[in-house]
């Protein structure tokens, strides 16, 4: 989800007596269509219950009451079972402390897709930013570290992605931004009828800036069997 907020400020247009921009209009409706889909996502019973629940992390109960963040609340609620299992993760920023992760159903918005139904993984870190997946189809093995690959003091993380249904499925490393926002270093595929070995050993340091993939592919010659692919790639700063 690439949603930016803008701070409108009207001081300037205002006393110079100048209309506002297409970009200010652009901005405005942006906020005004995010607001009017809270509201239709977030029913105040439903909200109240959620934010009364001891289970959820204060992390989620700040995105359910941010105008900002559009929380699936109903579904939250229906699947509460699934939603309020915690896991320990590691120290992912450094600060020496082990950080955990829960996950939320959020309408994430793209530029190429819209709004869509997903998930946000959330860390009980209000350092560390969520991870917003596109996809419905999301639980706590699909996120994985896999080492201070650049040696900033923050790990990065294998992300297993699937849209549920294909055979193929894709492993991604995420690495944390200057920006505070988690983006694709690069990703390999992952084809379900080679699971071994497992997905979260595909993806690993082997030197400072220094990572390898690890890809299993079918050659479409049986007697010969899998191929296996092993990439090698240095990371950019």
């Amino acid at each position: 989800m690439k949603i930016v907020f803008y701070l409108i400020v009207l001081t300037n247009a205002l006393f110079n007596c100048q209309p506002a921009s297409s970009d200010q209009h652009s901005n405005l409706t942006k906020v005004k269509d995010t607001l009017s889909l809270k509201n239709r996502w977030t029913p105040q019973d439903v909200k109240t219950k959620l934010l009364n629940d001891p289970t959820l992390q204060p992390r989620i109960k700040e995105y359910i009451v941010d105008s900002t963040v559009l929380v699936l609340t109903q579904y939250f609620l229906e699947n509460l079972e699934r939603f309020k299992k915690v896991k320990a993760i590691g120290d992912i920023n450094g600060d020496k402390l082990i950080d955990s992760i829960q996950l939320m159903p959020e309408l994430i918005y793209s530029l190429e897709n819209g709004y869509e139904e997903g998930i946000s993984i959330v860390f009980s870190d209000p350092e560390i930013p969520r991870i917003k997946v596109n996809s419905m189809c999301v639980n706590f093995d699909f996120l994985f570290p896999v080492g201070d690959i650049d040696e900033d003091g923050w790990l990065e993380l294998g992300q297993y992605y699937t849209s549920c249904a294909s055979r193929y499925k894709v492993l991604i490393l995420l690495k944390c931004n200057k920006k505070n926002r988690w983006n694709e270093v690069e990703h390999c595929s992952y084809d379900t009828y080679f699971p071994e070995p497992h997905f979260s050993t595909r993806i690993r340091k082997v030197g400072k800036n220094q990572y390898e993939l690890t890809e299993i592919v079918d050659d479409n010659i049986s007697y010969f069997g899998s191929a296996k692919k092993t990439i090698r790639y240095t990371i950019s700063k």
